[in-house]
């Protein structure tokens, strides 16, 4: 994959591991670049939390992402249990502000995808 998109002008960065597990949250984070969250939304956590509410397991392809509601403590449990990354009980706070809240407020989700 070429390290530039001439269509778009951005800069791609190159997946270090190509796992299909590191592949999607790759993509994930890419997503939330395009998308322009700044670095912070557009993070580790952020990426996770997006293929939690998308309910895309690290084998699955784009066009099976679905949209249930989902509690923040189901998408940490979510996250744990197919990707791995197991988030401390006082992270739920982080998640739902710094990441759920932001993507309510840029338009990408709804208080009805999730619960608090």
């Amino acid at each position: 994959m070429p390290a530039h998109n001439t269509s778009t002008g951005h800069k791609r960065q190159e997946c270090p591991d190509r796992s299909v597990r590191h592949l999607l949250r790759h993509h994930a984070r890419f997503i939330l670049e395009s998308l322009r969250f700044d670095v912070e939304r557009s993070n580790e956590r952020s990426a996770m939390v997006l293929l939690a509410l998308l309910q895309l397991k690290p084998d699955d392809t784009w066009d099976a992402a679905i949209a249930p509601l989902l509690g923040t403590r189901a998408i940490m449990d979510w996250i744990r249990d197919h990707y791995g990354v197991d988030y401390k009980p006082n992270s739920r706070e982080t998640i739902r502000r710094f990441t759920l809240h932001q993507f309510v407020d840029a338009g990408y989700s709804c208080r009805a995808n999730y619960c608090t």
